[in-house]
């Protein structure tokens, strides 16, 4: 096994070092079990991300010689919507920036990495050859976007493969919507929360997620749940400060 094949094994979390990214360790930890179980299913692979920004999530796949091909797509913008009311920032978005971090951490695999600049709603199935393994979608945190990436992950990856979301708790109602339309289509498939933050989608359910590199993580799910909640906690102590408790009291009253 290679350097890079051990330390992906250990789910060395320092394979993120050379990029900054919006991730916690558990985040990490979790994306490399998600490398590690495609790669030991396919051997050799192929991964679409959209939404890359500086490329920290992409460094690791520039890094592992099993990974053949990698498909960036981010229309760049330098801010955008977010589910959570405030739009998410991100000044110096480019992909010329992205591919110089990326230089740096492994410059020999940049070379198998196709951008496009562009929304993935724009972006032809066909220029997606050949097909991906592993998809990972971090893009705009809305449900209406979510759900549009799923739908062309879907497509290109012809309903077998794993799409791994970021930010679950974010577009929980996209990812129920995406579930739902799997349903209905027919399409077999397995899926779980991955903490911290991600939701993972088993197209085809090949077995992915019950493999020997994720079921550790899967079996950790409630991690990523009581994450969520954590993370949301906010809103609940909004509504329970004394200004709405006294207003729900008086609309009890009025009721009655």
């Amino acid at each position: 096994m290679s350097q890079f094949g051990e330390r992906l094994h250990a789910l060395d979390i320092t394979l993120f070092d050379g990029i900054p990214s919006q991730s916690t360790g558990l985040d990490r930890r979790s994306l490399l079990a998600a490398q590690g179980a495609i790669r030991a299913r396919f051997g050799s692979y192929v991964y679409l991300e959209i939404g890359s920004h500086l490329g920290g999530s992409v460094q690791t796949h520039v890094m592992d010689p099993a990974c053949a091909r990698i498909y960036s797509i981010d229309r760049r913008p330098l801010a955008q919507p977010d589910a959570r009311g405030q739009d998410s920032d991100y000044a110096g978005n480019s992909t010329a920036r992205m591919i110089e971090n990326l230089t740096r951490v492994a410059g020999d695999g940049v070379a198998k990495v196709v951008t496009f600049d562009t929304d993935a709603s724009a972006v032809s199935p066909a220029s997606i050859s050949p097909p991906p393994h592993l998809s990972f979608i971090d893009g705009e945190h809305t449900d209406p976007a979510f759900l549009s990436d799923f739908s062309f992950c879907r497509r290109v990856m012809g309903d077998r493969g794993l799409v791994v979301c970021h930010d679950g708790l974010v577009i929980y109602h996209g990812i129920a919507a995406a579930l739902a339309t799997l349903e209905r289509d027919g399409v077999p498939f397995d899926a779980s929360p991955l903490a911290d933050a991600h939701f993972a989608i088993d197209l085809g359910d090949t077995g992915i997620l019950r493999s020997a590199e994720l079921a550790p993580i899967v079996r950790e799910s409630y991690k990523a749940y009581l994450f969520a909640l954590m993370a949301n906690d906010g809103y609940r102590k909004f509504a329970t400060r004394p200004i709405f408790k006294a207003l729900r009291s008086l609309r009890d009253k009025t009721r009655k």
